[in-house]
């Protein structure tokens, strides 16, 4: 299975990557300017699948990515839920303050690679 695939059907993502690239590519053909927005640290994400999402966008010009690190939990979210059985979240956790979802396997790193990442490039941004 697919890296992107698998990533966007954990974020609930009706489309896929192919519909993207087709978009993007629509977009530079005709000299649209466009904006991406690329969403890290969901279920399952790892460094590969974060390396993929970044390899994927720098296949494109985008004006914009906008990076978002972490996934801001709701009240009866499925992700919320996923969050609590993680022991991210106490059951009885004040969700009026905003709290984050970060997969596990990237909390360690994730920031010191993504702040490379738009350092190297004034497109990228948080």
């Amino acid at each position: 299975e697919h890296t992107e695939a698998r990533m966007l059907q954990t974020l609930g993502k009706r489309f896929d990557a192919d519909q993207i690239a087709r978009c993007f590519s629509v977009c530079q053909e005709e000299g649209i300017a466009y904006h991406a927005f690329l969403l890290l640290g969901g279920p399952g994400e790892d460094r590969h699948s974060i390396q993929r999402a970044v390899e994927f966008l720098s296949r494109f010009e985008p004006a914009l990515v906008n990076v978002s690190v972490g996934i801001r939990l709701y009240p009866g979210c499925a992700l919320t839920r996923v969050a609590m059985e993680e022991g991210q979240l106490s059951p009885d956790a004040d969700l009026l303050t905003p709290r984050f979802y970060l997969a596990p396997g990237v909390r360690d790193w994730i920031w010191e690679y993504i702040d490379g990442i738009v350092a190297a490039d004034p497109r990228w941004g948080y």
